[in-house]
């Protein structure tokens, strides 16, 4: 293997570790940051899992790529990895994690009934699919990008490959968000403004009409137990009827929150099954 040749398959690594990490991020980074928000439990292990994956693979199929030299083995390679990488952002957030923070907190778990279910596998054929066609254009685009970013004489001639590469890789990674952690998002960000608000509002008299359109009612059988050292676990998720159930642990009490899309229904306390 020549100079030129290893100098090449450097920029080809570097084309891929750029579509694992914006894919990576946009696919659950940004999940995680709203769940994080939320005071999920573990809100960032499917995406820190998710780029442990990912990345390794970008790699490795960036850099075979260079190295074999052809648009169809290119193709081919990226068409793998487009889905590793898909079913990895499907299985992770909808039957890894869940199983992992269920086994790894005990006195939650017998509430904890999210995991994977049959009405999942079109999620995951869907957004398998669309990765798979993303991923083989990066692998077509990434022979003749490279060649051109090697050979111009520029010191920012890579850019234009990292653009490409980035950019379909955050637009798949975006779409994969919306198909598997948007409607479930929808429904932790609404219980938490609820609760959000009513924190700050706990010795206030608010207006009726706020109080309605806050939905705070839904806190009512709760509120005294709510303090700032507040935990939220997804207990059950059911997609088809955009049902989500949380259980929220606040002052050392348990409570299971009903949520129907972004609207918050109620939440009850509950004692250890």
């Amino acid at each position: 293997m020549n100079e030129n040749q290893k100098n090449k398959i450097i920029i080809g690594g570097i084309y891929g570790i750029t579509a694992a990490i914006v894919f990576s991020f946009a696919a659950a980074g940004y999940n995680a940051s709203q769940y994080a928000k939320a005071h999920i439990v573990n809100a960032w292990l499917a995406y820190m899992l998710l780029a442990a994956v990912t990345i390794p693979i970008g790699v490795i199929a960036g850099t075979l790529s260079i190295r074999f030299g052809s648009t169809a083995k290119s193709a081919l390679i990226w068409l793998l990895a487009g889905f590793l990488s898909s079913i990895s952002a499907t299985l992770l957030p909808l039957w890894l994690v869940p199983t992992i923070v269920a086994n790894t907190n005990p006195a939650q778990a017998p509430f904890l009934q999210f995991s994977w279910e049959e009405s999942f596998i079109f999620l995951l054929g869907f957004s398998t699919a669309i990765t798979l066609v993303a991923f083989v254009i990066l692998g077509m685009l990434e022979n003749s990008l490279v060649d051109s970013a090697y050979y111009a004489n520029s010191a920012g001639a890579v850019l234009p490959a990292l653009l490409v590469s980035a950019l379909l890789a955050g637009i798949i990674g975006g779409v994969a968000d919306a198909l598997i952690n948007r409607p479930i998002r929808q429904s932790v960000m609404a219980l938490e403004k609820v609760i959000s608000f009513q924190l700050a509002h706990l010795d206030d008299v608010l207006p009726k009409e706020t109080s309605r359109a806050m939905r705070l009612s839904s806190l009512r059988q709760v509120k005294p137990m709510l303090d700032q050292n507040w935990k939220m676990y997804l207990a059950s998720v059911d997609l088809t009827y955009s049902e989500t159930h949380i259980l929220l642990e606040t002052n050392g009490q348990l409570s299971l929150c009903y949520i129907f899309t972004d609207q918050v229904s109620n939440c009850m306390p509950q004692t250890n099954k």
